[in-house]
């Protein structure tokens, strides 16, 4: 049995164990998180269960029970266990946490290469290994603990299950992990639509393996309800309260529209052109020459449902961006055989040559904090002044555990500091020399760039202390729309004075 498990783990390839150093690297400095719906409710809904906090602090979404509970009672349950560890650091629990989610992640990506690798020829196989792990996205995609990253997840292993082998499939198992894909991303819907339909129009499944998916989908269909129960503490649904929240009365939510070719024209900026366009020529080859390929009905249904809505954002692709590199192979395989089957070396010129900005992007993605990078100043203000009187004042946008004047991390929120939220650096009152606390100033390099008085504050004794972007991350912010330069965070810090100790009665006797 020994014998048989070193046999599997010496015959991951080597691939495997660079990606493995890749994503567990990026896990441990993607601090923070990429969309606050990845923290605030995941995170701060499983840190308010276990610490019973008031129910008024969480998003709005708990109030309305459409936040699917399981991925949320999964975090609390490993926060528990952590806590019974003596683990409590926050930042150290996230780290955790992206690691768990990462090698999760990766072995699902594994077992999806070992299945598929064999659709494309021979001379594609290697080149695929590489871009299906390393794609420069992919390992920063995988780290994140998002009802996005989770539901490709299951959706992946249920495809996986699949494919392996089309008489050997269990269709139990498949409905129960696009099922629990479905819990996790309730848009998923849209993916799983779509490979049912390919279920009935290409592969013409017989009905008893449509009532085997049922079954299974329905058993993880009913665990949700379980957990939804036990998390919101009375009888709710919450896939229907979603939908209806966000089909019958969407008007209530507010959102701004954007037009229908809003995902491809931020691919190309997100993606950058040179990746982007691979990825669409791809895409129309495989629409072309393979319309009856499964993914096709993966991506087409994914891709135009959610252009239907007004409210559009890049990380509502996430989930098939796992998928990226399936597309790119199944089109390069497909035009390299009808334009130029034997010019094999034309297209390892070419691989390598795009290999050369994708390392740029992964040694990028690796190196940084997450989204803004606002995670990289909450790590270093826990690490510098914990367990320090400290006075934190700042501005609009500028307070990583208040990034939005309403809604706090709590789970990061340290009971040490004392908060003020001021216009710019004119409204700070004169400091006192008595003043025991250490005091910070933490304000965005939009509005510190213009804060006519931040010379003022320099004249005072502050001092500058860090910001949350690297100064190779300002130089990529700058050229690339997917990062917020004005969001980079700026903290001056003012010490508190030393005060000279009152000689004791005993000096002062001795003088005399």
């Amino acid at each position: 049995m020994k014998a048989d498990f070193t046999t599997r783990v010496l015959s991951l390839n080597p691939f495997f164990w660079t990606a493995s150093i890749v994503f567990i690297i990026t896990a441990h400095n993607s601090h923070g998180y990429y969309h606050g719906d990845e923290h605030f409710q995941v995170i701060e809904f499983a840190n308010n269960r276990l610490k019973d906090l008031p129910k008024d602090w969480l998003a709005w979404e708990h109030k309305e029970a459409i936040r699917a509970s399981l991925q949320v009672n999964i975090t609390y349950l490993l926060f528990s266990f952590l806590k019974f560890l003596k683990l409590v650091d926050p930042i150290f629990i996230m780290q955790i946490v992206r690691v768990l989610t990462s090698i999760s992640l990766l072995l699902v990506i594994s077992r999806f290469i070992n299945v598929t690798e064999n659709n494309f020829n021979s001379s594609l196989k290697i080149p695929y290994r590489v871009l299906s792990y390393l794609l420069w996205f992919i390992p920063f995609l995988s780290v994140r603990f998002s009802s996005e990253s989770m539901g490709a997840l299951f959706l992946i292993l249920g495809i996986t299950e699949f494919l392996k082998n089309d008489k050997k499939s269990n269709f139990y198992v498949i409905g129960f992990l696009f099922g629990l894909a479905f819990l996790f991303r309730f848009q998923m819907a849209f993916a799983l639509a779509g490979i049912l339909m390919w279920f009935i129009v290409i592969k013409k499944l017989k009905k008893s393996y449509f009532k085997k998916l049922s079954l299974g989908a329905s058993i993880a269909l009913f665990i949700g309800f379980i957990s939804d129960i036990i998390f919101y503490k009375k009888l709710v649904f919450t896939p229907w309260n979603y939908f209806e929240r966000a089909l019958i009365i969407p008007k209530d939510l507010s959102l701004a529209g954007e037009p229908w070719h809003y995902y491809f024209s931020e691919l190309w900026d997100y993606l950058t052109p040179i990746f982007a366009a691979v990825l669409f020529f791809s895409l129309a080859i495989v629409i072309t020459l393979n319309r009856k390929k499964w993914i096709v009905f993966v991506i087409i249904p994914f891709l135009l449902f959610h252009s239907l809505f007004e409210h559009k954002e890049i990380r509502f692709i996430f989930p098939i961006a796992f998928l990226t590199p399936y597309m790119i192979f199944l089109g390069i395989d497909n035009f390299s055989k009808h334009l130029f089957p034997k010019k094999k070396y034309a297209f390892y010129g070419i691989f390598f040559l795009l290999m050369i900005p994708n390392a740029f992007g992964l040694f990028f993605n690796m190196q940084k904090a997450a989204g803004n990078c606002h995670g990289e100043m909450i790590r270093f203000l826990l690490k510098e002044y914990n367990n320090k009187e400290v006075t934190m004042i700042y501005t609009s946008w500028a307070n990583p555990f208040d990034p939005w004047s309403g809604l706090q991390a709590h789970f990061y929120k340290p009971i040490n500091f004392t908060f003020k939220k001021v216009k710019d650096a004119c409204s700070i009152n004169e400091f006192h020399s008595e003043k025991k606390s250490t005091i910070l100033y933490l304000t965005r390099s939009i509005e510190y760039e213009k804060d006519p008085c931040i010379m003022d504050l320099l004249k005072q004794g502050f001092n500058f202390k860090k910001q949350s972007m690297s100064e190779l991350t300002k130089a990529v912010a700058k050229n690339y729309s997917g990062l917020n330069l004005h969001a980079n965070l700026i903290l001056l810090e003012l010490k508190p004075k030393k005060t000279k100790a009152k000689p004791s009665i005993q000096s002062e006797s001795i003088k005399h």
